[in-house]
C-alpha cells in the first residue's frame, strides 16, 4: 500500500534504517510546525529538503526495522516546539487530526487498556495509532 501526504508539507529526513527500532521512516514538516513521522516503510522515494504537494505518494507501507505485528505504518507526531525528534517527544495526534479534518472513525481499545482513536485518513487505513491514549 503506498503512503501519501494530506496535506503540503517539507521532507525534514528520510532514513533508510531497516536494522534499527522504526526503520524506514521519513519526518514531514508541516506548515503549522508540527512534524509527522511514518515509519516500518519498505520504500523511501524522496529526499530531506523536498516539497510534497496534498496527495503526493513518498513510499510503500512496510515491515522494516522492529515490527513483529507485521506490514503497517506508524505515525507519530511531534509539536512545534519539540528539542529532539525523540519518542518521548511526541504528542497524542487525536486532538490535531480532529482539527485538520480527520474525524475520529472509531475508539478501539487495545488488549493492555488503552483507548486510541482509528481516524480515516485518505486511503491510510492501516496507520497504527495504538499507541495513542486519549485524554
Amino acid at each position: 500500500m503506498r503512503v501519501k501526504t494530506v496535506r503540503t508539507c517539507r521532507v525534514m529526513i528520510a532514513k533508510n534504517d531497516d536494522g534499527k527500532d522504526y526503520g524506514n521512516r521519513v519526518y514531514l514538516k508541516h506548515d503549522d510546525g508540527y512534524i509527522s513521522m511514518y515509519a516500518h516503510l519498505q520504500s523511501i522515494e524522496v529526499v530531506g529538503g523536498q516539497i510534497l504537494l496534498d496527495g503526493e505518494e513518498f513510499g510503500d507501507i512496510g515491515a522494516s526495522g522492529y515490527c513483529p505485528s507485521g506490514a503497517h505504518l506508524h505515525f507519530s507526531l511531534f509539536a512545534p516546539d519539540a528539542d529532539k525528534l525523540y519518542a518521548s517527544e511526541t504528542i497524542d495526534p487525536t486532538d490535531y487530526l480532529i482539527k485538520n479534518g480527520y474525524p475520529c472513525d472509531t475508539i478501539i481499545t487495545n488488549p493492555y487498556g488503552s483507548q486510541y482513536c482509528n481516524p480515516k485518513l485518505k486511503g491510510h487505513e492501516g496507520i497504527d495509532f495504538s499507541s495513542w491514549r486519549l485524554k
